[in-house]
């Protein structure tokens, strides 16, 4: 009798029995697969892109809505990448950490909405243009032409080549 109770390390959930009371087992054999829901974990598959520029740094907040409270939002906390993309959709699987939120029923498998939040990027000091809009003045120094919606005039405006780009693109400052 003193080996026929079961007891779980902690607060679990009972996800799946996989016998019937009353029923004699063997060593070893499964009996329930338990849940911790203490903590919850949030999938979510993000493309290369947005996985290689939202730094650390640049993360303001990432949050998960569920269908059934649209309006509530759960604060995630950013737990590992998988570190290899799908051969197909080029997607990098990214999991999230939420504590179990009161007075709500959330359950592994529940659909989430993943809303990530960044600080814009640093100011831009540099604009692309294509080559064939670069021009030189007699004594070689570098200017675009420069329209003013206001006037409907253009001018020449000063420009500064960054050696280190490709050969069809330069990337000018415009001061």
């Amino acid at each position: 009798l003193e080996r026929t109770t079961l007891k779980a390390p902690f607060d679990a959930y009972v996800a799946q029995r996989f016998t019937d009371n009353h029923v004699n087992i063997d060593p070893g054999e499964p009996i329930v697969r338990l849940m911790d829901l203490s903590q919850l974990f949030v999938v979510a598959n993000v493309p290369e892109d947005l996985l290689a520029t939202a730094t650390p740094d640049r993360v303001r907040s990432i949050q998960a809505a569920f269908a059934f409270a649209p309006e509530q939002r759960f604060d995630l906390t950013f737990r590992e990448n998988r570190g290899e993309s799908h051969a197909v959709a080029q997607t990098f699987r990214v999991t999230f950490a939420m504590p179990r939120p009161e007075g709500w029923n959330i359950l592994p498998g529940m659909t989430a909405t993943v809303f990530l939040e960044l600080e814009p990027p640093l100011a831009q000091t540099s604009l692309r243009i294509p080559t064939a809009a670069l021009l030189s003045d007699p004594n070689k120094n570098h200017f675009v032409w420069k329209f003013d919606p206001v006037s409907g005039a253009v001018s020449q405006q000063a420009v500064e080549i960054d050696p280190a780009t490709e050969a069809l693109q330069r990337t000018i400052d415009i001061s």
